[in-house]
């Protein structure tokens, strides 16, 4: 049944507010919504639990991941084993060059040949007191255990300038300042032109050197030494050239020497 008004009994809207047949004012009455439906979920239709093995399955892969994730932020705050020198991509004309051991790594120009302590052919150019050890002189020789790894040049080794990598375990004890004390203290006969420390591209401290050694099978030698420590090793470079071809090869000598890194143990 429709509404009707109060005092006239007509048939009225439910949304009128004034009786439009005698103008009395309408009370105004809520309409009843009708309750919501609420269906409850079957037994058939009820969510199920996981079976064990899927869980076992889902934690596994959690636990991976969080791993993962802590190795890689550990990674990102540790030092890299190899830093890229800053020059390398800018010669084009360079090549890094890492030792076969992995021990350490330095740049050398794309037309020089390279030799290392494994090659047949390495003893016959580095002789134990011939012209190339003298690359290392005088530490090379204070050092009752050095060790000989790479010989690298333009052409015919070591007929024109050269780059000869030595290591001793026995140099590892002394400071940089010390083995510039060493050399300065030493009674062979050389011409000492420069010693100072120095801070490799990586951050380590080292010596260099500006020695002329005169009295070799090549004639006087002028050479570029660097004494780098390591972590169980001091590792000697030094770039040499005869006298008159030094001009020529200072700019690679320095370079390659400033490019060498030792590297850390895996």
């Amino acid at each position: 049944m429709g509404k009707r008004c109060e005092n006239c009994e007509q048939p009225v809207l439910d949304t009128d507010t004034v009786c439009w047949h005698c103008g009395r004012p309408l009370s105004l009455t809520a309409v009843p919504k009708a309750p919501k439906r609420i269906t409850a979920l079957s037994d058939e239709v009820a969510v199920e639990p996981l079976p064990l093995t899927a869980v076992a399955v889902y934690g596994t892969i959690t636990a991976v991941l969080i791993i993962a994730m802590l190795l890689v932020m550990r990674s990102l705050g540790q030092k890299p084993l190899v830093l890229l020198h800053p020059n390398t991509q800018a010669r084009a004309d360079w090549v890094p060059v890492t030792s076969h051991d992995q021990q350490f790594t330095l740049d050398l120009p794309s037309e020089w040949n390279w030799l290392e302590a494994n090659h047949p052919l390495f003893a016959s150019l580095v002789i134990e007191e011939g012209p190339v050890v003298t690359a290392v002189y005088p530490l090379g020789a204070i050092a009752t255990d050095t060790e000989y790894l790479l010989i690298a040049g333009q052409g015919a080794m070591p007929q024109a300038g050269f780059i000869l990598i030595a290591r001793s375990h026995s140099l590892n004890a002394i400071t940089p300042e010390q083995s510039i004390a060493l050399v300065e203290q030493s009674d062979a006969t050389f011409d000492l032109v420069s010693a100072d420390v120095v801070q490799s591209f990586t951050g380590t401290n080292m010596a260099q050197f500006l020695l002329v050694l005169p009295n070799t099978e090549m004639g006087a030698l002028r050479c570029r030494q660097i004494f780098v420590p390591a972590a169980d090793v001091a590792y000697l470079a030094g770039g040499c050239a005869p006298e008159a071809e030094f001009r020529a090869f200072a700019i690679p000598f320095e370079n390659v020497l400033a490019s060498f890194q030792p590297l850390e143990n895996q």
